[in-house]
This record gives C-alpha cells, structure tokens and sequence, in this order.
C-alpha cells in the first residue's frame, strides 16, 4: 500500500503506472478533489511508478521501471532530486516510507530494503541478509522507533528505525500471514492485510503478540489488497469484492462494507485517509474517488 500521513491534510498524491503520472489534488485547499498539479513523462523520472509516500515537505515515488525514487516539493511541485545508482541497491523497487527522517524502500526482487536520507537523499545502508529473513518484501509501515516489513513469503520483519538492526521475524502460523500485502500502524497496534487469507491480523507494536485475527465473510474482506488508518477507522479495500469496509481503529469490530453502484469501485488498488476524507486508487477504471471518512 502505501503512506498518507501529514501532506492528506492538503493533497493527495496519485502515481498513475499506465501514463506514468503523478498527480496532486486538494483536500482542504480549494475544493476538494481540485487538481492542483500534473506531472506526466519522463522529465520528473517517472517510469512505472509503484508506490508513494508523503510528509509535509516532500511527495516520494518509487520508480519499478527505473530503479530509482524521485523526490518531489510538496509545496511548489518542483523536482528536488532523482536517487539511483548501484549504490543503492535498488531492485524492483515495490513500496515506500517514511520513518524516522529516513525513507525505507522496499526491493521485492533485492530481498532487501534500502534506508536513505530523506533531508539529502544520501543512502544510509542497505539491509540484506539472512538475518532478516526478507521473502518478497512488498509493504513497509513505520514510526519513529520502529519499521515493519511485510514479506510475501507470509512473516513480517521488524526493524529498530536508528540502527537498523534486526528487532525480530514474526512467521509463526498461530499470526496467520498468508501473502500479506499491505501493513499499517495504528494506536499501537500493527495491522497486516493477507491477501491470499483474504483476513487482517493485528498485532501489539511493542510485543509483537498477536491480538486477533480477523476474517471474512464477517468483515467483507474479498481480494483485501490495501489498508489505511486514521484515528478512528482503519479501511481495506477489497479489489475483488468492489468495495472497503470499514473497521474501528480501536476494537477492530466492522462498521460498515461500504460497496454499491454508487461507489463505481472497481478494482480498488490502494487507499488512504486524513481522517476526514477517504482516497481510494480504483486501477481498472483509473479513477480516484473520495469519501467521506465521519
């Protein structure tokens, strides 16, 4: 999935993969969903884009296509830098974050995930190895002490934010990681969606212990592919059902499976939420919709 944090509270960033294009739209400045700025071609490096994260100064894309992230001023638009070389190690790069004045991007054919600065765009390190025990790392979710990969190859990898190192591997079957895809934090508590369980299971961000698994048909999980958390709500999408539902952030009890016409979802892909709105992807139709998050 992907990260929409502090820069929602005014845009919302789009990386449409099949005309590689970003595009911003207004939140709260101007109507909402008011395009504000296209970029389109190659002149930001844009290639395949993949993944995008945001805070309130800079809007970051990870480049598939390219092995490389451009950096973006969240502000005025302009180009701040494009980060590439084999120093990087980028591979595939499939996911993007922001944790700790870093950005962590995630390489799903690398095994491995790249931590740069996010002031200079200087690489950090690279972590790899068996130590970490890195099985298709597609999703990244962070704070300030700490960084969760989800791996493909159903675990998840926790990582301390200022050294790097290796805090610990959750794989054991009683967490019932099944291809998760999409990771989120939210009131201390780590949320994984598994896509091949169609499931979401919660976690306790300090421990690490498992809180709850939660499964369909009870919560209308079908393709679950995404998540986002705001304060209240945490909201998946479901790419095969059509439709979000929609979760309290504390309890984890469903609220509602929002899907209907009047949605016009189909194939949501990735979703995000300020906590008065909500942004959904729709991939087949590239589309953006917005809801209402209250």
């Amino acid at each position: 999935m992907p990260s929409c944090r502090a820069r929602l509270a005014r845009y919302v960033a789009l990386a449409t993969i099949v005309s590689f294009s970003l595009v911003l739209a207004t939140v709260a400045s101007g109507a909402p969903g008011d395009l504000v700025m296209h970029f389109r071609g190659h002149a930001f490096g844009l290639k395949n884009p993949n993944s995008i994260a945001s805070d309130a100064s800079h809007v970051v894309i990870v480049n598939s296509g390219a092995n490389s992230v451009v950096d973006i001023n969240a502000r005025t638009g302009a180009l701040v830098r494009v980060v590439k070389g084999a120093s990087y190690a980028f591979s595939s790069p499939y996911a993007i974050t922001m944790a700790g004045g870093r950005l962590w991007i995630a390489n799903l054919r690398g095994e491995s995930v790249t931590e740069v600065s996010a002031v200079s765009g200087a690489l950090v390190r690279v972590l790899k190895g068996a130590t970490y025990h890195f099985d298709g790392p597609v999703a990244l979710a962070g704070d300030a002490t700490h960084l969760w990969v989800a791996n493909a190859g159903s675990s998840l990898t926790e990582i301390d934010v200022a050294t790097g190192a290796l805090v610990k591997v959750l794989m054991a079957a009683s967490y019932s990681f099944n291809s998760p895809n999409a990771v989120t934090i939210s009131h201390h508590h780590v949320w994984v969606v598994n896509a091949g369980g169609n499931s979401l299971t919660e976690l306790n961000a300090t421990s690490g212990a498992l809180v709850k698994v939660l499964r369909s048909p009870t919560f209308g999980f079908d393709g679950a592919n995404a998540i986002a958390a705001d304060n209240s709500h945490l909201w998946v999408s479901n790419a095969s059902g059509n439709s979000v539902s929609e979760l309290d952030a504390t309890s984890g009890a469903l609220v509602k499976v929002l899907k209907g016409s009047a949605l016009q979802l189909k194939g949501p892909r990735a979703i995000c939420s300020d906590g008065v709105h909500v942004w959904i992807v729709d991939y087949r139709s590239n589309a953006l919709s917005e809801l209402s998050a209250t």
